[in-house]
């Protein structure tokens, strides 16, 4: 359910700042599955929460052992409210550093994630043909 998700994403993004060492993180995998959880709600609070946990995550190192499945799920997380379309250009940003090539999923939620009105258009399609160059 939304709040149990919001909850595990918060308590997630808390010990993975308090972590002291790299055997003490959660695994990608476990992040990865968290902001999927968080993506199910589409809401803004659960949008609000997965940025948390994928901020505290790039900050811990996690961000770097994402597949582009994760990075999916951070994409369709975080896309929610007012500040969705910064943070997915964050995370695209992210992905761009990354040695994982995007996919058709990837630009789907790129889409979905940056064009709010038809001012959106011209840039969201820059991105997307950076996106289909770098093997999407």
């Amino acid at each position: 359910d939304g709040a149990s998700a919001i909850a595990s994403a918060v308590e997630l993004a808390t010990r993975l700042r308090l972590s002291r060492g790299v055997e003490s993180l959660p695994s990608a995998r476990d992040v990865g599955h968290c902001l999927a959880d968080c993506k199910d709600v589409r809401s803004e609070e659960a949008s609000d929460a997965a940025w948390e946990l994928y901020v505290a995550a790039r900050d811990a190192g996690v961000v770097g052992r994402f597949n582009i499945r994760d990075h999916n799920f951070a994409l369709g997380a975080v896309s929610q409210g007012v500040d969705g379309p910064s943070r997915v250009t964050s995370i695209w940003d992210a992905i761009t550093r990354a040695a994982v090539p995007p996919n058709g999923v990837t630009m789907a939620l790129l889409a979905r994630g940056l064009c709010r009105s038809s001012a959106d258009v011209a840039s969201t399609l820059a991105v997307l043909r950076e996106g289909i160059v770098r093997g999407a």
